[in-house]
């Protein structure tokens, strides 16, 4: 009984360890999320483009146009920047600057939200906006690839069209 019991103690010490090794969520976000987001303008569909340093540092570009459900809404784009936590899968994002403001009555948002443990969706709620108008947004990534580090105009809208 003393043998079997230092083969399991053993066993799990090894099982403990690869839990602790391995991220419990993906341990990248970087590539290309689409979906929608709902505002005064009603839903929108969007874009993210996400670029993720090893340090967890994010920067992407935010693009938002004319959902199928809500023809319409213009297009627009700003960047963001944030922090992403492979432990626990959140990711706040806060708005930057202006790429294309459609006019100047539109104004940029902030993302709070948790990306899924199998790294392919991204959601939660609008933050730091005053007028209590926007409320949720949810994206699927849809490549994994790159997007260029230095993005001067609506970058993800040229991919979707």
């Amino acid at each position: 009984m003393q043998i079997h019991s230092r083969k399991l103690k053993a066993s799990l010490a090894a099982l403990a360890a690869l839990a602790i090794a391995t991220p419990a969520f993906a341990d990248t976000i970087t590539g290309l999320w689409r979906g929608e987001y709902t505002c005064g303008q009603g839903l929108t569909a969007m874009t993210l483009a996400v670029n993720q340093n090893p340090r967890g540092g994010v920067r992407a570009v935010m693009t938002f146009y004319e959902h199928p459900k809500n023809p319409g809404v213009p297009t627009g784009c700003f960047t963001m920047a944030g922090r992403y936590d492979a432990k626990s899968g959140s990711l706040l994002l806060k708005q930057g600057r202006w790429l294309k403001q459609p006019d100047p009555f539109w104004y940029m948002i902030d993302f709070s939200g948790t990306v899924a443990k199998d790294g392919a969706h991204y959601g939660g709620k609008i933050v730091a906006n005053d007028d209590g108008l926007c409320t949720s947004f949810t994206v699927t990534r849809v490549s994994r690839a790159a997007p260029p580090p230095e993005m001067k105009d609506c970058y993800g809208a040229a991919l979707v069209s």
